[in-house]
């Protein structure tokens, strides 16, 4: 595949940056989505020989937006995420366009592996995290092949878009149990703070 993973790299104090604006915008319960996108960005970086940094703020800003504009989805990744992300001293526009370019209403084109992975990566992170409320012993103790059997079931967690998912296998030439696998393994490293 001929996409580059990105061109910049991070440097700690931006994440920490970046991480105090999320918790200036974001309740902690919602906090838990973005921490959870952070982290299976940070797996799906390494596997795909990005920095796991930078992917990680990508994911960590993606719906930083989405209480302040009140769950108003033809606002969400708009402006207001560009005025937010402006307040992350030091962050490279190529994380906004990622951040934008994940909600895909916004025209811009999924041309790098970073895009297309918080494309696909995001929806399966709540796919992830409904299951592991599920399970009386929390997301430590979610398989893949639990995962696998929700994401067939259309009723469960009727709200994640499988094929936003299913992009894995098209955009990052990641077949779908492969990704399940990479984003579970990456979250439960991250703990149960998660969900």
């Amino acid at each position: 595949m001929d996409i580059p993973a990105q061109h910049t790299t991070l440097t700690p104090e931006i994440r920490e940056r970046a991480f105090g604006v999320a918790q200036k915008y974001c309740s902690p319960q919602f906090m838990k989505h973005l921490l959870a996108a952070e982290c299976a960005m940070q797996g799906l970086a390494r596997h795909l020989g990005g920095d796991p940094l930078t992917w990680g703020v990508a994911g960590l800003l993606h719906d930083v937006d989405w209480e302040a504009v009140e769950k108003n989805p033809e606002l969400h990744c708009g402006e207001k995420t560009r005025e937010i992300c402006a307040e992350v001293e030091g962050l490279p526009e190529e994380i906004v366009e990622t951040v934008i370019s994940h909600y895909g209403l916004r025209g811009i084109p999924l041309d790098t592996l970073m895009k297309r992975g918080l494309f696909a990566i995001e929806e399966l992170t709540g796919l992830i995290a409904a299951t592991a409320k599920m399970n009386p012993n929390g997301l430590k103790a979610v398989e893949m092949r639990s995962v696998k059997k929700k994401f067939k079931d259309k009723t469960f967690a009727a709200g994640v878009d499988r094929d936003v998912i299913l992009t894995c296998e098209t955009n990052l030439n990641i077949p779908l149990e492969e990704f399940i696998g990479i984003t579970l393994r990456a979250m439960q490293e991250c703990g149960e703070d998660l969900v």
